[in-house]
């Protein structure tokens, strides 16, 4: 479970990708979790909203 925690931390805040509102403005997740909504951090961790 350890590395499962540390794993997801690294991921949070390493993650970066476009912003759906400007897709030329690059943005990490960590940022984007405090200020966007639950459907522009899901589009930029899964890639997508099907599913």
């Amino acid at each position: 479970m350890q590395y499962g925690i540390e794993s997801a931390f690294i991921f949070c805040f390493t993650k970066t990708g476009s912003h759906n509102r400007n897709i030329n403005r690059f943005v990490k997740l960590k940022d984007l979790a405090k200020s966007g909504t639950v459907q522009e951090v899901t589009q930029l961790v899964n890639g997508g909203q099907n599913g």
